[in-house]
């Protein structure tokens, strides 16, 4: 099980084959793949209430869009709408908490910028701008276009979401052997408009903005909470390399870990103070079977359920 992905009442599974399957509670209901279809991934589409999912076909890439209303049945699948027909499509990305977007065209040669909600086109720039585009959950309303005009020079492009209105491009040496460059570049060009000064390059990372005072940075051993001034409010180490499925609600951090002896948790931490709040752990060989080898971790808000997935493709229910 590569993903799942909780909606109300609705459970959807996505297995690294591409396979999407639907329940409904703890009943499997059906597999929502069309003849010929390999989803890649699929979104909850809260604007109109839908799921998106976006397969790999022969042509590129396929995006769709089914109501929850419909998904009593597979009738509901086969009434479901095709989105961005007129596009050859070979890259696109769900902005859920913006309801935009972004599509990557090779064959017309540009990014373009939709809206979640009537589909309709907002902006769009030329594929010779950009060579890959990046976004930062703590900056909902830019995104960070990557130029690289010669082998040792990079300019990210900041611009609009909303207009794609340049704002500002800032240039730094770029060293192409350094294969995790995308990530802690980018964390560079973050810090440099804060003026924190440079990050330590090579770490994967997130940023996610708590309120308009704090901000959240998630690195592979930790995680920070700092306020505008980039005071430091709290830290949390229970997090570890092998750390996997980080789930971010309102005031707490949801994740699974396995320590040195392969020993695996499910730890809940409150974001504000650091501080573990609950701690999921075998008790039983049927729980520490169901916490092995874990590849997803997901969060329904309406049931308040954990779901996981593991590498032998069975989803594990965790309830109060």
């Amino acid at each position: 099980c590569s993903s799942d992905l909780p909606m109300k009442h609705f459970l959807f599974t996505l297995t690294e084959s591409g396979c999407c399957s639907v329940f409904y509670g703890t009943k499997w209901l059906y597999n929502i793949n069309i003849a010929g279809e390999t989803i890649q991934s699929v979104f909850h589409d809260r604007a109109n209430d839908s799921l998106i999912t976006i397969s790999q076909t022969g042509d590129g890439l396929k995006c769709r869009s089914t109501p929850l209303a419909r998904m009593n049945d597979m009738n509901g699948i086969r009434r479901s709408v095709c989105l961005f027909e007129s596009e050859t499509i070979h890259g696109i990305q769900y902005f859920t908490t913006i309801s935009k977007i972004l599509t990557h065209s090779s064959l017309g040669q540009s990014y373009k910028i939709w809206d979640a909600v009537s589909h309709a086109p907002i902006w769009s720039i030329p594929e010779d701008n950009a060579e890959d585009v990046h976004y930062s959950s703590s900056h909902p309303d830019l995104l960070f276009f990557d130029r690289r005009p010669s082998p040792t020079q990079r300019v990210m492009d900041i611009r609009s979401i909303l207009t794609g209105v340049l704002i500002r491009s800032i240039s730094f040496p770029f060293n192409d052997d350094d294969a995790d460059s995308d990530d802690s570049d980018l964390k560079t060009v973050l810090n440099m408009l804060f003026n924190t000064g440079h990050a330590e390059p090579g770490l994967p990372f997130h940023f996610v903005t708590l309120d308009q005072q704090h901000y959240m940075e998630i690195d592979e051993n930790y995680s920070v909470v700092y306020n505008s001034k980039r005071e430091i409010i709290s830290e949390n180490d229970d997090l570890t390399s092998s750390c996997r499925g980080i789930v971010i609600m309102d005031h707490e951090l949801i994740f699974y870990c396995e320590d040195v002896h392969r020993q695996a948790s499910i730890y809940v931490s409150n974001i504000m103070t650091g501080k573990r709040v609950a701690c999921l752990q075998s008790y039983d060989e049927q729980s520490k079977q169901a916490l092995r080898d874990v590849t997803c971790l997901s969060y329904n808000v309406d049931r308040n359920e954990i779901y996981t997935g593991n590498s032998n493709g069975n989803i594990h229910v965790w309830t109060k």
